[in-house]
């Protein structure tokens, strides 16, 4: 390039810087807005409410009052419920270990003394007849079939559902039924 050409495109440049720098938005430096510390409201909505105006007692001529006589004795809000409470959690037949046919057929009640435990009992015995089909499932026929099975596998399941239970105590689990029945071949065509 000449000499002549680099003069003219250097004079060029310095135009452009000079016309650019002199401008009245780039030559001041911007002043920060200004805030206010008070909110405005944007709408009516958002205005708070006017405060209400003080009443005035207004006076009352002579008047009598009638108030209730209290010799007599004050009468309890609500009976309260009072236990034990018998809870039945539904009749059941569980296959038990051995798959020979053989299944219990029960009908499991639980007794305890207070409403609370009445109610969630009550509430939980989803959870509670699915605890009790896992454990009774896992047994042997032969273990449940007599009297000191029944109490083994009652004070087992009392125990379980104890742990689940954290409203109150079990008092008591019984059986309204419970035996061991053997599956009956379909009679068919």
């Amino acid at each position: 390039m000449n000499r002549y050409t680099l003069i003219f495109i250097a004079a060029v440049v310095a135009v452009i810087g000079y016309l650019v720098l002199q401008t009245p938005e780039m030559s001041t430096p911007h002043a920060p807005p200004e805030v206010s510390n008070t909110p405005k409201p944007t709408n009516k909505a958002d205005e708070p409410p006017p405060a209400p105006a003080p009443r005035r007692a207004t006076p009352i001529a002579d008047a009598a009052v009638a108030m209730p006589e209290t010799d007599a004795a004050p009468e309890p809000d609500a009976a309260v419920e009072k236990g034990p409470f018998e809870i039945e959690i539904g009749e059941h037949k569980v296959l038990l270990r051995q798959r020979d046919g053989r299944y219990l057929r029960m009908v499991p009640v639980l007794v305890t003394s207070k409403p609370v435990t009445r109610d969630e009992i009550r509430r939980r015995r989803r959870e509670l007849v699915r605890m009790l089909f896992f454990l009774v499932s896992h047994r042997d026929a032969d273990s449940v079939a007599d009297a000191d099975g029944e109490a083994r596998l009652a004070a087992d399941l009392k125990e379980r559902f104890g742990n689940v239970i954290r409203t109150g105590p079990i008092d008591r689990l019984a059986f309204r039924t419970f035996e061991v029945v053997r599956e009956t071949a379909d009679a068919g065509p």
